[in-house]
């Protein structure tokens, strides 16, 4: 029977963001607090404590106060100073002074069905439950001063919750009162002298600023720009989240012998029609465009996209294009699919070349695990869903990827905006 945790709850008790996060602001009160409930790792939380925030700007919270940790079953502890808690994006990030070294600590990532939500209109911000865990960097900060054999690895410390109410709203100011106009003044017109003629510069190169690297544990979804109104990205780069998905992309893309008439063939996926690579460098994640977006009487939206992709591997046989894929959510936002229009040839190795495809209409491909989105966010422009999972249904594991992967099977996720209601 496993011990049950006597570690204390940490609780930071702070300003935090009005609006979302990462925008400067003047502070309104909420609350995070960190439950201790590590997995078992090296190092645990020790102390609780109640810290200030001191300032905030640009989606990071400054905390006044210290953080303690203690090596597992030894007296050694370390002591983080100049606290910092970014909430500009998933993962939250925890940042701090160890041994006179500033590192990222530790990663907060949202529990599944349990997103962060932040609203830019009433400055909402909700989070509950996410599992905190050290980054790689910040284990090996804590070995040296804990005289640890070996760094703790990436540990679990326990958990994040945030709750930030709506913010009062602000009453108008008063109107001023009008000012009675100047009498005007007698002016002495000044002669305005002549300019001499101005000297063009000769341009001097300045070396661009090398960028600091993110997190390393951030998905690589994270650093992506921000999906735009009006566009549905559908990403796949992730090895866990892009799951099937992925790994048919890099099937089509792969180097396969062919005998004719394949030789020669084409292999990859081809985007076009207002589909297209978010990154030229990168064939996993692709951009299609919002055509138009329904709203009928019982309150589901349905995003319509356009925007072809084509996947196609003529030295087995593949021949496949998805076309103009429909997001159609359930009223309540809870549940999610995406049906498309294109064609199919499933194939393989010792399948026949050339492909001969079979066209289909509006098939329901894909469920969407609305409460597994890594963030909600409501804002003026309309609600976000960052990175929502997307799993094969039964239809489309017979109709996409070759039939190669079940139904139940992670094909991606998509991050796309529900515009608001005109």
């Amino acid at each position: 029977m496993r011990a049950r945790s006597l570690l204390p709850t940490l609780a930071l008790v702070a300003a935090v963001p009005a609006g979302i996060p990462g925008a400067a602001h003047a502070a309104g009160t909420g609350t995070a607090a960190i439950t201790p409930g590590g997995d078992g790792g090296a190092v645990r939380l020790t102390t609780a404590r109640r810290l200030a925030v001191t300032a905030v700007a640009g989606g990071e919270l400054r905390l006044a106060g210290t953080l303690r940790l203690r090596a597992r079953g030894a007296a050694r502890t370390v002591t983080v100073t100049g606290l910092r808690l970014a909430v500009a994006r998933s993962p939250l990030t925890l940042r701090g002074t160890v041994a006179g070294r500033r590192v990222t600590l530790a990663h907060a990532t949202p529990a599944s069905g349990r997103p962060l939500r932040t609203d830019a209109t009433t400055g909402a911000v909700r989070l509950d439950g996410a599992v905190l865990r050290l980054t790689a960097a910040g284990a090996r900060a804590l070995r040296g001063p804990l005289r640890l054999r070996r760094s703790p690895g990436t540990a679990r410390l326990g958990r994040l919750s945030l709750a930030v109410p709506a913010r009062p709203a602000t009453p108008a100011a008063a109107p001023a009162q009008p000012t009675a106009p100047a009498e005007p003044t007698a002016t002495t017109p000044v002669a305005t002298p002549t300019p001499a003629p101005a000297t063009t510069p000769t341009p001097t190169a300045t070396p661009a600023p090398t960028p600091a690297p993110g997190p390393t544990a951030d998905p690589c979804w994270a650093s992506r720009p921000a999906t735009p109104v009006g566009a549905a990205d559908w990403i796949a780069c992730d090895p866990a989240a892009g799951g099937s998905l992925r790994s048919f992309t890099t099937y089509v893309r792969g180097s396969w012998s062919a005998a004719p008439p394949c030789v020669g063939g084409r292999a990859g996926v081809f985007p076009s029609a207002g589909a297209s690579r978010i990154d030229d460098a990168n064939p996993f994640d692709h951009r299609l465009t919002v055509a138009a977006v329904d709203r009928p009487a019982d309150g589901t939206v349905r995003l319509r996209l356009a925007g072809t992709l084509e996947y196609a591997l003529d030295a087995h046989g593949i021949d496949q294009a998805t076309a103009d894929p429909v997001i159609v959510l359930s009223a309540d936002r809870r549940t999610g699919t995406v049906r498309a229009d294109g064609r199919a040839a499933q194939g393989g190795p010792s399948s026949a070349c050339p492909a001969t495809p079979t066209p289909f209409t509006d098939r329901e491909i894909l469920e969407l695990r609305m409460d597994e989105a890594h963030a909600v966010t409501t804002g003026p422009a309309g609600t976000t869903f960052t990175h929502v999972p997307a799993r094969l249904t039964a239809t489309g594991a017979t109709t996409i990827g070759a039939g190669f992967y079940p139904a139940g099977a992670a094909y991606g996720s998509f991050t796309f905006t529900v515009p608001a209601a005109p």
